[in-house]
């Protein structure tokens, strides 16, 4: 008996896992790409436009995406003070409220998230978001710590398939953490003593 679940996406990356092991189990997805967090405006549409792209040769049921608005996500950043572990456990509820919201207008019993498939996000808080929402929505959170060991390949089948691969997860906090992470690796390059020959 097939079963649909309410997926918000952040990226084609991340959807790769979860669409395989989702279908596997029986569900139909109802992707809902919700991610006002993106930024800029151009990465946004670069990321959408590969997800498309993406499921063009591996379907899901259907997706829903909303009007770009970075003023509920800058709304965020106001009201946090900034502060980033705040910033991030709000901006994650906005996306996962947002899935919840969709799965139980249209009579979906279960939702996730493909955030669940990056290494650079705080699982914890997603899970304790997700459990929240479940509660008060009703609903059922499906969890999977299989789709984050993929997430490599993932990026792989991606790049391989000529489209778009993001060079950080979507917000000003995540590009400033890659630039950092770029920053150190050429630092420890530099750093490594040259070998006389």
């Amino acid at each position: 008996m097939s079963k649909s679940v309410a997926l918000h996406i952040c990226c084609a990356i991340c959807l790769v896992a979860p669409r395989e092991e989702l279908h596997s189990k029986g569900y139909k997805i109802q992707g809902v790409f919700f991610n006002p967090n993106i930024q800029p405006y151009d990465e946004y549409l670069k990321r959408l436009y590969t997800l498309k792209n993406y499921i063009k040769n591996n379907p899901i049921k259907s997706i829903s995406s909303s009007k770009y608005n970075a003023f509920s996500h800058l709304d965020i950043y106001k009201t946090t003070n900034a502060r980033r572990n705040e910033f991030c456990a709000k901006c994650y509820e906005l996306r996962l409220r947002k899935t919840a919201i969709t799965a139980k207008s249209n009579k979906i019993k279960h939702f996730s998230t493909t955030l669940l498939s990056s290494p650079f996000q705080d699982k914890l808080m997603i899970r304790e978001l997700g459990a929240k929402l479940e509660r008060e929505f009703k609903l059922t959170f499906i969890d999977s710590n299989k789709w984050e060991k993929r997430h490599f390949e993932s990026k792989k089948i991606i790049r391989n398939s000529g489209l778009h691969v993001q060079k950080y997860c979507g917000c000003i906090y995540s590009k400033m953490d890659m630039k950092a992470r770029k920053s150190a690796l050429i630092n420890a390059i530099k750093s490594e003593p040259k070998k006389i020959s």
